[in-house]
């Protein structure tokens, strides 16, 4: 049996309508007349930077939330990114992050951040009856199965930790700018096939980017474009596959900015040609 997406809509609605919050009558407006909710679930997506880890033999999926604080206005209860920086935002959400209307895909982030903020229970079901499918998918090309949470957040749920141990064939990693976080996963109090980069900002000074690479945790880095090393540091293609696991330990994972980002943070390494 399928989720009911019109019933869920109607319990998330319901849910807000009874949130302590003095702007519910805005945010129900917003939610009413912006967000569409699918017939159908779908919760796992691809791009085509994931698509190129089939090049590695790795199948992979990512679950792509509301960047930030987007969904807020809509109802959503919490900032999914709450370590992210102004340069972050800024080449996230750009000029788009102050509309209430949302493209196709910001209309998607949007949802299923509400559906997981106020209905986790039936979240978390479909989140399992797709991992199960992509499990099988994966098998069926002899590929590793891999899942990216966080394509647009930077959360870690303790259900999300409990899944990891039910499904040890698949890998699970993200990115996250929670420093706390990466240490403790780099203390091994994490499961297994869980595997994080440390995201830098202009906040990152170089002193706790040398202090990361030296526990054993990738950094990830924003360049104009790629150097071959930065500081003491080689520096990998972070754009020719997604897959973050593969990577070898104690070094910098370059990301070229993307789209018509006007950084004026210092989040963007201009590199000299």
């Amino acid at each position: 049996m399928g989720m009911n997406m019109s019933t869920i809509s109607e319990m998330v609605r319901d849910r807000i309508r009874l949130s302590p919050d003095s702007t519910v009558a805005a945010k129900l407006t917003a939610f009413d007349h912006h967000v569409t909710w699918p017939e159908k679930p779908k919760l796992l997506g691809e791009s085509l930077k994931t698509d190129k880890g089939e090049k590695k033999r790795v199948l992979t999926k990512v679950v792509y939330l509301a960047a930030a604080g987007r969904a807020v206005k809509y109802g959503g209860r919490w900032n999914m990114c709450q370590h992210a920086s102004p340069g972050c935002l800024v080449a996230c959400l750009g000029h788009n992050s102050g509309r209430l209307k949302m493209s196709t895909s910001q209309n998607a982030q949007v949802w299923k951040t509400l559906w997981l903020q106020y209905e986790p229970s039936t979240f978390w079901e479909q989140f399992r009856r797709e991992l199960r499918l992509h499990v099988a998918a994966a098998a069926r090309k002899g590929f590793t199965p891999a899942i990216r949470f966080n394509g647009t957040s930077d959360v870690l749920p303790l259900e999300l930790v409990e899944i990891m141990g039910e499904f040890p064939m698949v890998q699970f990693y993200d990115y996250t700018k929670n420093a706390k976080s990466a240490y403790r996963w780099a203390k091994g109090e994490y499961p297994e096939n869980y595997h994080l980069t440390y995201s830098a900002s202009e906040n990152t000074s170089t002193q706790q980017a040398v202090r990361m690479l030296t526990h054993g945790i990738n950094v990830a880095v924003v360049f104009s474009e790629l150097p071959e090393r930065w500081f003491f540091a080689e520096v990998v293609d972070g754009d020719e596959t997604d897959a973050r696991f593969l990577d070898p330990k104690g070094v910098v994972v370059g990301l070229t900015v993307k789209g018509k980002v006007k950084d004026k943070t210092g989040f963007v390494q201009v590199v000299d040609k």
